[in-house]
């Protein structure tokens, strides 16, 4: 490059040389075409310019190579600026697209596939151990003077709990809002009542310190749900379930003894935050398999469950709307007196439903303890193995959809606070009808698979109708008809798992099931709100093809879970009722 470089200044030279010693372009051309005699004088001059361009090179080549061996240990020259400028844009696009589009869209739905097709080819020709050969041949549940004896005791404490509940825990976080208002408030001002003076400067500045309180919360639920749950399920297992319903009613109870105190002495709110934890312990899987226990038909423990879950519903709704005419402290002062009967009524008129004699029981050992000696109790048949998947696809799927829903409604239809209000009362009234109605309606023409596989697609339906809604009222329409089916399922998912271990096993059974649930309910909300933002579907011009892929990435979740569904059918005597 040098080189030519210098030839064409040799030209050049020449060339201006010329045109200096003739006045006129002809004369150049005239010598040029060696019309005369100095065409002579021009090659001369060339091979001077020649010879000058020839030293030249020599000696650029000659400096090109002693740098070249001066600069072998230096470091390298830095790259030019666009070639820096294009890998940190890659680094970047890399960081933006790639690594959620692998993480959150890739990653679960090969793991859904994935998992699915490997236990069909694991449990081809496999049945299901645990399940009694002795099951009776009854499709139809029994009539309740059967079931409402057996379960009435834990029926009871659990919507009287819930109904506790429902007027308490809507209060708690003003209570936190009032404390710590406290701090911001001038000399000589009157406490504030933050239920009813959010506008104020206090509450807005209490409400950013509730916030970090609730993600320390928000971290400290799933360890506690992580250590504890599967220990109470494997002491319920060796010592009955009596004694853990108990621990588990004084450990609820505790948590709004504190708050009443501290509502009605104007104690420091640090005693409720600090005994609170003791109520985080999951609450549920124990009384499940008390209930298993107490009923050993199907159909029958399916009908008692859906039964159970609607009356909590509605006793939940009572609740709030109680909770709602009471002033702070009366709030919480009946939330304390509710938990404390349920805790009367467990010790006066639960009675122990684990009836197999304690040398059948599980030994119980230190061991047992830790969560993962419970997790093994997932591997022990064909029939749990399908079961947990099926809850883990399930969880992951509807858990992430519905928390992203309020998200985007906010920002599609201006989804307002009463509208809100008004479609969670139509949500918890279709759970009530499907539970009810539903079940006892499809049970003789569906069976149990059949009733997993209709929920399942009348998710998927319901979430399609979600996303294309243009109109409010389309969405509330929607919650009234299809939102409850998902609890009609949870209800035969349960008499199911009731016939797949055996009742000394319940317990593990139960905790071990409701931890990897709520891990991958964790997960979910993670996932679905990466691809929400990387699809941005409610962006002001968005293209269609991004609605229509955040609504099949959801939708697809559906196909795993029905191929684990249908492949239950080996394993649940009335798959195919009559």
């Amino acid at each position: 490059m040098q080189g030519l470089c210098l030839f064409g200044a040799a030209l050049c030279s020449i060339v201006h040389s010329q045109e200096t010693s003739s006045p006129f372009q002809c004369q150049q051309e005239g010598s040029i075409d060696f019309a005369d005699g100095s065409s002579e004088s021009l090659e001369e001059t060339f091979e001077v310019k020649l010879l000058q361009v020839n030293a030249e090179l020599g000696r650029t080549s000659n400096e090109a190579t002693v740098w070249r061996l001066h600069s072998s240990q230096a470091p390298p020259a830095p790259l030019p600026l666009h070639r820096q400028s294009l890998s940190v844009e890659l680094l970047e696009q890399a960081e933006q697209y790639f690594a959620p589009i692998l993480t959150s869209v890739l990653l679960p739905h090969a793991i859904a596939f994935g998992v699915a097709q490997f236990l069909l080819r694991r449990h081809r020709g496999k049945a299901a151990e645990f399940v009694e050969a002795t099951e009776t041949q009854e499709k139809k549940p029994r009539s309740f003077s059967y079931i409402i004896p057996r379960v009435a005791p834990m029926w009871i404490i659990h919507v009287l709990s819930l109904f506790a509940y429902g007027i308490s825990a809507p209060s708690l976080d003003y209570m936190y809002l009032n404390s710590f208002a406290q701090k911001y408030e001038t000399d000589g001002q009157k406490r504030l009542d933050c239920s009813s003076q959010m506008q104020s400067l206090p509450c807005s500045r209490a409400a950013v310190d509730i916030t970090q309180l609730k993600v320390a919360k928000g971290f400290a639920h799933p360890v506690i749900q992580f250590a504890t749950g599967p220990a109470l399920g494997a002491l319920s297992d060796a010592f009955g379930r009596r004694p853990a319903v108990l621990f588990i009613r004084v450990a609820l109870l505790l948590p709004t003894m504190a708050a009443a105190a501290v509502a009605w002495f104007d104690l420091s709110i640090w005693w409720e935050f600090g005994v609170q934890f003791l109520g985080m312990i999951p609450f549920e899987p124990v009384p499940i398999a008390w209930y298993i226990d107490r009923i050993d038909h199907t159909p029958s423990l399916v009908l008692s469950a859906s039964m159970v879950e609607s009356s909590c519903i509605l006793a939940t709704i009572l609740g709030s709307l109680l909770g709602s005419s009471l002033t702070l402290k009366n709030a919480m002062l009946l939330g304390m007196l509710g938990k404390l009967v349920c805790l009367l009524i467990a010790i006066c008129c639960l009675p122990e439903s684990l009836t197999v004699p304690q040398q059948q029981r599980v030994k119980f050992a230190w061991s047992n303890l830790l969560p993962t000696s419970a997790l093994r109790i997932l591997f022990q048949s064909p029939l749990v193995e399908k079961i947990t998947a099926l809850g883990i696809f399930d969880a992951f799927h509807y858990n992430g959809f519905y928390t992203l829903s309020a998200q985007f409604l906010q920002q599609r239809l201006a989804w307002s606070r009463q509208d809100s209000y008004v479609n969670g009362m139509l949500e918890q009234s279709s759970q009530m009808l499907w539970l009810t109605v539903g079940v006892s309606a499809l049970w003789p023409l569906l069976g149990q698979v059949g009733i997993i596989a209709s929920a399942t697609v009348a998710a998927g339906i319901s979430h399609l109708w979600l996303m294309m809604s243009t109109q409010p009222w389309q969405v509330k329409l929607n919650s009234l008809l299809l939102r409850g089916t998902l609890s009609m399922s949870n209800c035969v998912i349960i008499g199911i798992t009731g016939k797949a271990a055996k009742k000394e096993q319940q317990g593990t059974l139960q905790s071990a099931m409701g931890l990897v649930i709520q891990m991958s309910s964790a997960l979910g909300p993670l996932a679905f709100l990466t691809v929400y933002r990387l699809c941005d579907p409610t962006a002001p011009g968005a293209p269609d093809w991004r609605m229509m892929f955040y609504v099949a990435y959801g939708l697809l979740f559906a196909v795993p879970s029905l191929i684990i569904t249908f492949a239950l059918r080996r394993f649940v005597v009335d798959s195919n009722p009559a």
